[in-house]
């Protein structure tokens, strides 16, 4: 499984792939190199995905193109802990309709999932992480849940 600093990685990668799609740049290498100060050739590596997009250049092009770095790493391990919560519940659902006798523990009250002990664990730890996470973000940049990137009007 993919460590969450990965997986939060590839989320910044995508946003910023999508970011410079909408953005409708004629040339769009040639700008960015111009404003990042990164050469041609590593941000065309970067935007072909050719190479491994650094977090220093994703923090450069969010500075030069005016976007606010830590509302969108906020926004993002948002979408991450909400997606990895869907995906838990759906997996929960697998595993109570198996017909095999493990030790299964409810994982909500509501809805009545289950989960065994190992995987409810797992969760439980990741969210934590998450939660500390996002905590320190928030400490360290001044952004509160409920602020949105300024550019887009995106939560």
């Amino acid at each position: 499984m993919k460590e969450f600093e990965d997986i939060l990685q590839d989320a910044r990668v995508d946003w910023l792939l999508k970011e410079v799609a909408l953005m409708n740049l004629k040339f769009p290498v040639a700008e960015i190199s111009k404003k990042t100060q990164y050469n041609k050739g590593t941000v065309s590596s970067y935007l072909s995905k050719k190479s491994t997009m650094s977090l220093d250049f994703i923090k450069t092009f969010c500075e030069k193109f005016d976007y606010n770095f830590d509302a969108i790493n906020h926004t993002l391990i948002q979408s991450i802990k909400n997606h990895l919560l869907n995906q838990n519940k759906s997996d929960n659902q697998r595993i109570g309709n198996d017909k095999k006798s493990i030790d299964l523990k409810p994982v909500s009250k509501n809805t009545g999932d289950l989960m065994d002990n190992r995987q409810f664990a797992v969760i439980e730890r990741q969210v934590d992480q998450m939660d500390r996470l996002i905590a320190v973000i928030e400490r360290l940049s001044g952004v509160k849940k409920s602020e949105v990137r300024r550019k887009t009007g995106h939560a």
